[in-house]
């Protein structure tokens, strides 16, 4: 409605973010969305801007530009030829990004889960899945729409949505990696139903 294409991305922090250590923010742009280039076309004078706003920029009215309510450009890069069939620099890092398990379900007996969510390693479709007997609950995602990894916390949260028939949900996913101790778990549909706990048996590996 607002015009543009919606891509996916991640944030990735590091235990301490700061202008010297910062926080990278991945976005997966489409190909087809940007005029289809090949690996060996030249894209000239590659720029990217990041903007605080109050509201989509596609929604802006004649008020608020007249009261000067308009998106804040808070950083940028320009700019840079770009061609990917050549060495450009390094590769962006990939960290591993999945478990399976079981936490105790909210209602009776125990939830099973799994997630997949590092296809720059294993070129795996990402993914995460559900099941609650006990609440009558199977759930598996359709996408995957944003991933936030905090470095310190071992924590990543991923949100995205659902589709089942007619049954059409978004769910929010938090995943914590405790290193030697056993991790947490916990989802939350739109639709009311949610489960959070410490894993009774399974790993999550985040690093």
């Amino acid at each position: 409605a607002f015009g543009g294409a919606a891509e996916t991305g991640s944030v990735s922090c590091p235990a301490s973010p700061s202008a010297s250590n910062p926080c990278t923010l991945t976005i997966t742009v489409k190909v087809a969305d940007v005029g289809g280039p090949t690996g060996s076309n030249l894209l000239e004078e590659v720029g990217g801007y990041a903007f605080a706003s109050a509201h989509p920029q596609g929604a802006l009215t004649n008020a608020q530009a007249e009261a000067d309510n308009v998106p804040l450009e808070i950083d940028g890069v320009c700019c840079y030829n770009f061609k990917a069939a050549v060495a450009n620099g390094p590769l962006p890092t990939c960290d591993e990004r999945d478990g399976k398990g079981q936490v105790k379900g909210p209602k009776s007996g125990n939830a099973d889960f799994e997630f997949d969510l590092d296809a720059c390693k294993d070129n795996d479709e990402e993914f995460v899945h559900e099941t609650d007997q006990g609440s009558g609950t199977d759930f598996r995602s359709t996408s995957i729409d944003a991933q936030i990894f905090d470095e310190g916390t071992r924590t990543l949260t991923v949100f995205g949505g659902w589709t089942n028939a007619a049954h059409a949900v978004t769910f929010t996913m938090v995943a914590v990696d405790n290193g030697t101790a056993s991790g947490t778990f916990s989802l939350t549909l739109s639709d009311g139903y949610s489960v959070a706990g410490t894993l009774i048996s399974g790993a999550i590996h985040l690093f």
